[in-house]
């Protein structure tokens, strides 16, 4: 029994023993302490950078410049406000190294609190939705707070950005509705998971038909700052013709859904508009009834399918060359009884 024990002593002696020596290689005979091991932890699972404000991304370079001197003032009041050392700043770098994946050598030339919210700011880390909220975590990690006055500065900041922000929109959406001197002689709608194939029904638009002043827009480059019924409204009302991929995808997803439950057709039908909703073929089949919707399976359509299964087969696009002159001499038609009824 005795010499049982020993043998089992012994093994687990020697599994200690290797134990320790791939303890040794792994960490090359630097100990963990319980400071670097969470140092450790923290650059394997950085934080999250949160998504900067969409809107910002819409503005126009005028509004930029005023945002970027707007911040710089503020970053420089907080700096003012908190006075922090050099110590302190060298404390927030490592912290933004460690935590917020900028590179070391980025933040070798920075001296002071506004240096290194600029460089947050550059990095899309900062932004108008979180300027508070990320400001006091990275002053947490150094074990540093804002004060009030520095509070103040943040809020004054947030509130003045998005006035710009809002104000620019505006404008854009009143430069946009006051641009009508020539309408949009197609505006395209599709499901989300169908952009790529707008994108190239656009381009093949353009590169085929005939009309050399043809203007194709699609649903995605309509509405800058607006909601989707907005959008929707306001390319119904620049446009001519209102053109609808029909797909297996437009079959089965929300748009279809989006168009029946505001009665397109029957809104277009009573104000003897119909003539403007075009419907695209674009999957083989799909305009055979039960594939896709009624009210679309019923109009004449454009069978865009038949030129992506022959490049050879280009009436579609002859067919819109017509679609177009035709919609512009309506339009202009319009326009002229519209002048004369307002004369008398």
């Amino acid at each position: 029994m005795s010499k049982e024990i020993g043998t089992a002593v012994g093994i687990g002696v020697l599994g200690l023993g290797l134990g320790y020596i791939s303890y040794r290689l792994l960490t090359n005979g630097v100990s963990i302490t319980k400071e670097n091991f969470f140092d450790r932890k923290q650059k394997i699972k950085p934080t999250v950078l949160p998504r900067k404000d969409r809107r910002v991304d819409k503005v126009c370079k005028t509004t930029y410049e005023k945002i970027t001197q707007v911040e710089t003032q503020c970053f420089k009041g907080i700096n003012t406000a908190l006075r922090l050392g050099g110590r302190d700043v060298k404390k927030l770098t490592a912290s933004l190294v460690a935590k917020w994946m900028i590179s070391e050598e980025e933040m070798t030339d920075l001296v002071t609190l506004s240096d290194v919210l600029l460089k947050m700011r550059s990095h899309g880390i900062l932004g108008p939705v979180n300027y508070q909220e990320v400001v006091t975590s990275i002053l947490q990690d150094a074990d540093l707070e804002l004060n009030k006055k520095a509070e103040e500065l943040l809020i004054l900041l947030k509130d003045t950005v998005m006035d710009h922000i809002e104000e620019d929109i505006r404008q854009q959406r009143t430069v946009a509705q006051n641009s009508e001197s020539r309408k949009i002689d197609i505006y395209v709608l599709y499901s989300e998971s169908d952009f790529e194939k707008a994108k190239l029904c656009q381009e093949n638009i353009c590169r085929y038909a005939s009309t050399s002043d043809i203007k194709v827009v699609l649903m995605d480059d309509m509405g800058h700052g607006q909601t989707i019924f907005e959008a929707f409204e306001q390319g119904m009302e620049s446009s001519i013709y209102v053109f609808v991929l029909v797909t297996e995808s437009f079959a089965a997803d929300g748009l279809k859904r989006f168009l029946a439950g505001i009665g397109l057709s029957a809104n277009l039908q009573r104000s003897n508009k119909l003539w403007r909703l075009v419907p695209v073929w674009v999957d083989p089949g799909i305009n055979e009834r039960g594939k896709c919707p009624l009210e679309f399976s019923v109009l004449q359509g454009l069978h865009y399918n038949r030129f992506l299964e022959d490049e050879l087969d280009t009436n579609c696009f002859k067919n819109i060359d017509r679609l177009i002159k035709k919609g512009r001499k309506k339009i202009m038609e319009e326009s002229l009884a519209r002048a004369t009824k307002e004369h008398e």
